[in-house]
């Protein structure tokens, strides 16, 4: 099935699977919510970085 020959805007899970060849593609989902996971991660350990360095006071007067 030709994407240039539906003329359409919005296409649905069946005709989705039917373009793609039937197969969901679970290894770039894999990679995508790894890479998600891994930036989840990073912004939680600045956050917690950032909190823990304006924890502290300092007498520098």
């Amino acid at each position: 099935m030709k994407l240039e020959k539906l003329n359409r805007v919005v296409l649905s899970d069946l005709e989705m699977k039917s373009i793609e060849g039937g197969r969901i593609p679970w290894n770039k989902l894999y990679k995508w919510a790894e890479r998600a996971g891994v930036f989840i991660a990073l912004a939680d350990a600045a956050d917690r970085f950032v909190e823990g360095w304006n924890a502290v006071e300092c007498d520098c007067k």
